[in-house]
């Protein structure tokens, strides 16, 4: 799934979020967050759904935090290549 350096937190046993690159290989760009419903878990398999992109340019690693138990910090670096230009931080809410 993910073809870059990214982050996997569990929630309270309920899911499991990830952050990553596209999922086209090769490609370091649209830094998105997936996730995995508890149950995917016990299945034996993982099965993770795109979630949500956040942001769609060139970026690279990227890294999760938990606030509380309805927000997620998200680091990551933009730019592409060698050419990292910035780090940029974002604040997911998530929505029961």
């Amino acid at each position: 799934m993910i073809r870059c350096e990214g982050s996997t937190l569990g929630h309270g046993g309920n899911f499991y979020v990830s952050s990553g690159l596209s999922h086209t290989p090769g490609d370091r760009s649209n830094v998105s967050l997936s996730v995995c419903e508890s149950d995917c878990i016990a299945s034996g398999y993982l099965n993770w759904r795109p979630l949500v992109s956040v942001d769609r340019g060139p970026s690279s690693y990227s890294s999760l935090a938990a606030v509380g138990r309805d927000k997620l910090l998200l680091l990551y670096e933009v730019g592409g290549g060698e050419e990292i230009t910035e780090l940029s931080l974002v604040s997911i809410v998530l929505v029961a």
